[in-house]
């Protein structure tokens, strides 16, 4: 179960989602959320990571605080 930010729960799977990101043909998932965060929505980072390299999508995680602006990427 996957937390929604409307506080509903949601059955998500994220090696399936990632898997039909892959068969419509994304190659990147840019994710602007730390590890925590990600957690906190009911999703296992490494599920993620593996379910990404699996699927030949590269995961670039760029966590941003939310309203702030982004660092340097540099």
């Amino acid at each position: 179960m996957a937390s929604g930010r409307d506080g509903k729960s949601y059955a998500r799977d994220i090696a399936l989602d990632v898997a039909n990101y892959a068969k419509q043909g994304i190659k990147l998932i840019v994710c602007l959320l730390n590890d925590y965060e990600i957690r906190s929505i009911g999703c296992d980072v490494k599920k993620y990571e593996i379910a990404c390299k699996r699927n030949g999508i590269e995961l670039f995680k760029y966590p941003i605080i939310e309203m702030a602006p982004p660092e340097d990427v540099a």
